[in-house]
This record gives C-alpha cells, sequence and structure tokens, in this order.
C-alpha cells in the first residue's frame, strides 16, 4: 500500500477500517484495471499469432527460410492456445508473464539463432512498453532487465559469428536505448500507480481532519447494514454539529476554525472504541458509525461527547459546545431515509436550546 495511506489520522485505532475501506477500493480500481489489461491481452496474442503464421508460411515458402518459418509458426500456434487459455485460467498475472516471456524468447532466438540483420534489432525497443505495461512496474521492470541480461549475452555470441554483420557501436545504442525506454516506462508506471493511489484516497478522506467522507460513509454505511442484517446485530448512528460555528469562524478567521475542527474530530475519537468510525459530512457537521450498538449506548456515547467537548477549552475560542442526534439504523431502509432521521434528530437538538442529545 501506498506510504499516504499512513497518514490518514493520528489515531490508528480508529484508522482500520478507513484503511479497510480504501484497500477494497483500491482493490476494486486494480481489477478494473486487470479486466483492461486482460482484452489488451488477447489483442496482443490475437495479433502475434497471426503475424507470425503470415510471416512464417511467408518465410518457408517464399524465400526457402524453413527453419524460420516453422519456428515462427510453431511460435504463432502457441500464441493462438494461450489467446484461449487467457478467459479460462482467469489469472491475468500468470497469462500476462506468460506472454511477456514467451515474446522475449521469440526476440532473443531470432537474434540468437536466426542472425538476422538491425531490422530485427528495432522491435527491441518495444519489449520494455509491453512488459511494464503488462506486469506494473516492478515485475515488469525485473522481466525487462532479465531479458536484457541475455540480449546482452546473445549478442555478444553474435558479434563473433561471421554472418552477422551489424556494427558494435550500433549494437550498444540499441541496448542504451531498450534500458533508457525500460526506466522511462518504470516512471511512468509507478507515478500512475501513485496517481490512482491518491485519486481514491482524496475521493474518501477528507483531508482537513483526516476522516472518512460522504462517499467513505456510504461505503461503510452499506457494508455495516449487510453485517448487521446477516448476524442480526444493533447498528446505530450519530450526527452530531458545532453550537454557533460560525460566529468562530468570523470572529478567529477559518484558519482558527480548522484547527477546532480537528481538534473536535481528536475529542470525539477519545472516547470511540476500535469498531467505531467518524465521518466528516459537510461543514462543522460529522457522523460517527456505532456497528453492534444499540440506540440505549450510542445516546449514552452522544452524551458522553457532549459533555467532553463542553468542558474542553478550544483555544482560542475557549467554550464550545455541540449539539447531537442519534438513531438506530434499520438494515432495510435507504441511507437517504436513516440521514433524514438523524437531521430531523439534529434540527430537534439545535432548536431545542442546543448543547444536547436527541434520538429519533
Amino acid at each position: 500500500m501506498d506510504s499516504s495511506f499512513d497518514a490518514l489520522t493520528n489515531e490508528p485505532d480508529h484508522d482500520v477500517h478507513i484503511r479497510r475501506t480504501l484497500v477494497e477500493e483500491l482493490a476494486r480500481a486494480h481489477s478494473f484495471g486487470e479486466r483492461h489489461k486482460t482484452q489488451i491481452l488477447r489483442v496482443f496474442l490475437l495479433v502475434t499469432f497471426l503475424s507470425l503464421i503470415i510471416f512464417g508460411l511467408v518465410n518457408a515458402l517464399a524465400f526457402d527460410l524453413v527453419d524460420l518459418g516453422t519456428y515462427e509458426v510453431s511460435v504463432g500456434l502457441l500464441a493462438a492456445i494461450l489467446y484461449f487459455l487467457v478467459p479460462w485460467m482467469n489469472n491475468y498475472l500468470l497469462m500476462a508473464g506468460v506472454f511477456v516471456a514467451l515474446a522475449g524468447i521469440v526476440l532473443l532466438n531470432i537474434i540468437l539463432f536466426m542472425h538476422t540483420e538491425l531490422a530485427t534489432l528495432v522491435w527491441i525497443g518495444i519489449y520494455p512498453v509491453i512488459a511494464l505495461y503488462m506486469l506494473g512496474a516492478r515485475r515488469g521492470m525485473v522481466m525487462h532487465l532479465l531479458f536484457t541480461i541475455f540480449l546482452v549475452v546473445c549478442l555478444y555470441l553474435n558479434c563473433h559469428n561471421a554472418h552477422y554483420t551489424a556494427d558494435r557501436i550500433v549494437l550498444a545504442n540499441v541496448i542504451g536505448v531498450s534500458l533508457t525506454m525500460g526506466f522511462l516506462v518504470y516512471m511512468y508506471e509507478r507515478t500512475r500507480a501513485e496517481a490512482i493511489n491518491m485519486a481514491i484516497r482524496r475521493s474518501l478522506v477528507d483531508d482537513l481532519t483526516r476522516t472518512g467522507n460522504r462517499k467513505m460513509f456510504s461505503l461503510m454505511m452499506e457494508n455495516a447494514k449487510k453485517e448487521a442484517l446477516q448476524k442480526n446485530e444493533p447498528l446505530s448512528i450519530i450526527m452530531t454539529d458545532i453550537d454557533h460555528f460560525k460566529q468562530i469562524n468570523d470572529r478567529f478567521g477559518h484558519i482558527v476554525g480548522d484547527d477546532i475542527l480537528i481538534e473536535f474530530v481528536r475529542e470525539i475519537k477519545r472516547h470511540l472504541n476500535r469498531s467505531a468510525t467518524v465521518f466528516r459530512w459537510g461543514g462543522e457537521e460529522f457522523i460517527i458509525l456505532l456497528p453492534r450498538t444499540t440506540l440505549t449506548e450510542a445516546r449514552r456515547l452522544a452524551e458522553t461527547i457532549r459533555s467532553s467537548v463542553a468542558s474542553h477549552p478550544f483555544e482560542p475560542a475557549g467554550e464550545m459546545t455541540a449539539s447531537f442526534g442519534a438513531t438506530e439504523a434499520i438494515p432495510t431502509e435507504s441511507d437517504t431515509e436513516t440521514i433524514l432521521r438523524l437531521d430531523h434528530a439534529l434540527f430537534e437538538a439545535k432548536h431545542s436550546g442546543r448543547n444536547r442529545v436527541v434520538i429519533a
């Protein structure tokens, strides 16, 4: 997992559920990428099959290069077999690794045994692109480096062959271009993977408070409701809103307001167990998801947090209060219906004098 996920919050005990959801979303994105690459892999295999069959027949029949033609036809038939095995095996990395290895073996065999000229060497430049795209940065680079080592050996052996006329400086340039191409594609794949990780993180985690956002809540709420329904366990939710927070922003500025939001979340988390998760719903509103918690227990927790917030010195604002709404989720109802009940409870708490807990 990317190191950026390690700094989600200062309280790792309450970070485990957010981390798990981030990992699941990253795995979902990776799975989508693999499905796309599987389609491309089959296209590569089909093109490999058709081109090698054509080249093999032409070399064998038109140019009397029977050995080369037989070799190309054989590899083409192997590519056809892999084409049909890919969906059946349902293991992208294995099939992609076989294809990348096959492509490398074909190139090396042609260079080593067929004694072809510079035209063949042109295809070496595309190998790192295929390897790193198909296998990812680390696996692809390993395959590319192995290929380069064997390539150097093959070119060294051919340089001592009387029939091989390629200039050694040209061969050195070919190896240099291949390594440079591999490094550039490696950096691109690394950057792309990190960008995907960061995009997923930013789409699910609030940057200021390091809590989950609305989308994260929807994902975790769905899973929590399924688990509650399967295990016949209670699931409660608390919604809280800082009282008169606009006055704090107007008086002390938004930077102080941001610091108070961070401190407010820290104060909430101080009272949560490992199963609870806090989310920023918007502005100064937060939601606490409480699996395996009855409404009575949720109300007791909300009262504890309310009392703790009221007595906590939020510098430089001083004393501050918050209002709370609590409800027990009904697994069969929609999230919108649950939130509407929470909103109603929080609205009642606000209009009943604030700094109190109302259940719905």
